[in-house]
């Protein structure tokens, strides 16, 4: 964003007098050709510029979005994005970075345990509930002739 664009014809193009340049926000320009050669002085805002020809002819420009997440740093990096895998290994290393880590096991066993703790709870207030004798014996003699 900021630079200028610049749209050159080689020496076997027939360069035009004039192209149309059709900028991200819709906005149409009209350069000269000086030299082989068109150039829009700043590409103000970025997204696609069209350089259009009297003859149809077309060629897209796109001017970075973001520069501050690196897009257009053509620095090389100090150690490439990829690693070494044996040529063994390379359908499960694929399915394991595309897919990640089965943790399937890991679930059922939680739903288990849980299913498990659910059923003790249930049958421990199931016998408290009709599990009465010990009421009886700590209540009053009312009390245990309605139950």
């Amino acid at each position: 964003v900021g630079d200028p664009l610049v749209r050159t014809w080689r020496a076997d193009e027939a360069a035009p007098e004039r192209v149309s340049v059709l900028g991200p926000d819709g906005r149409r320009t009209t350069l000269a050709v000086h030299g082989r050669r068109a150039e829009l002085p700043s590409a103000e805002k970025p997204g696609l510029y069209e350089f259009e020809e009297p003859d149809g002819a077309r060629a897209t420009f796109a001017v970075n979005l973001d520069a501050s997440h690196g897009e257009s740093d053509l620095t090389p990096l100090t150690s490439p994005p990829w690693s070494s895998v044996s040529p063994d290994d390379l359908p499960e290393t694929f399915f394991s970075e595309v897919y990640g880590k089965d943790r399937r096991g890991w679930c059922f066993a939680l739903a288990t345990l849980a299913l498990a703790e659910l059923t003790v709870a249930w049958a421990v207030s199931r016998s408290a509930r009709y599990n009465t004798s010990s009421i009886r014996a700590n209540t009053s003699p009312w009390f245990t002739s309605v139950l």
